[in-house]
């Protein structure tokens, strides 16, 4: 956790973005009652709000609830939106702790959550460190032993996104760790992926998301995130079929566009 703070520290070069969720305990401790009203009425407004209800419901019954028990408790007025600066830092950033691993994140930009791009990018998040299956698994773990904890994630903004590979390894494997991750990350800017990784990550994707749609609770936070994002609520079927769309050469020319020397690293370690 402490490897992600300084990478976004890094990444988003002093704005919002880069700052921790809670923020320092001295801020914390200071907050009192009315510092959380006066947030909810300044940014729980009515144009900033999307309410998801699914199941056995009327909608007049679901808008009857939400003016009982919603509407009194958010502001009136609208919410005066402010967007952190479109920046994508670069860096190093270390931190010394008393243990005996090493904790290392590399981070590249990548599109916004708005993108159909999305697609491309979580399939090679799937591809290249997600499961055992996995390039980085395959290659820094079972291959060479030099990494005990590994994966990659990608994740966005409405400005941007960004692509994050991970290991914990030993002090004496940090440099041949990083160089083979490096080299992995390389071959996906210049090899196709096989077809049997491709099809998988795409049957992985897709039948998470349909599994998932079988609770009321993921369909209802699905539909929200969907109209949030500007996507509309009924995105998910459009989700699909761009994961299915996904060819190759699409991982090859996003791999090609956003992973370059333009990285942010962060560590922790001794």
């Amino acid at each position: 956790e402490i490897c992600y703070d300084l990478l976004a520290l890094r990444r988003y070069g002093g704005t919002n973005l880069g700052k921790t969720i809670l923020g320092p305990v001295e801020n914390v401790m200071r907050f009192r009652g009315d510092d959380v009203r006066d947030y909810v009425k300044k940014m729980y407004t009515p144009d900033n709000i999307v309410i998801s209800v699914v199941g056995n419901i009327r909608h007049e019954d679901a808008v009857r609830l939400v003016e009982k028990y919603v509407a009194p408790v958010c502001g009136s007025g609208t919410c005066a939106k402010r967007y952190p600066a479109n920046v994508y830092g670069g860096g190093f950033a270390k931190c010394e702790k008393d243990f005996e691993q090493v904790n290392l994140a590399i981070g590249f930009p990548s599109v916004s959550y708005d993108d159909d791009l999305t697609a491309v990018q979580n399939i090679v998040s799937f591809c290249f460190g997600t499961g055992m299956s996995s390039r980085l698994f395959k290659n820094l773990r079972d291959a060479h032993g030099l990494a005990y904890q590994l994966g990659s994630a990608y994740g966005a903004n409405i400005l941007k996104g960004a692509f994050v590979v991970y290991i914990g390894t030993n002090p004496e494997n940090l440099d041949v760790a990083q160089e083979k991750l490096l080299a992995e990350i390389n071959r996906l800017k210049s090899e196709y992926v096989s077809s049997k990784e491709l099809n998988d990550a795409k049957e992985k994707l897709a039948g998470n998301y349909i599994i998932a749609l079988e609770t009321n609770l993921e369909k209802a936070s699905n539909a929200a995130w969907f109209e949030a994002s500007g996507r509309g609520y009924d995105f998910g079927d459009k989700y699909l079929e761009l994961i299915n769309n996904v060819t190759e050469a699409d991982i090859i020319e996003v791999a090609n566009k956003y992973f370059t020397n333009n990285y942010v690293r962060a560590i922790v370690r001794n």
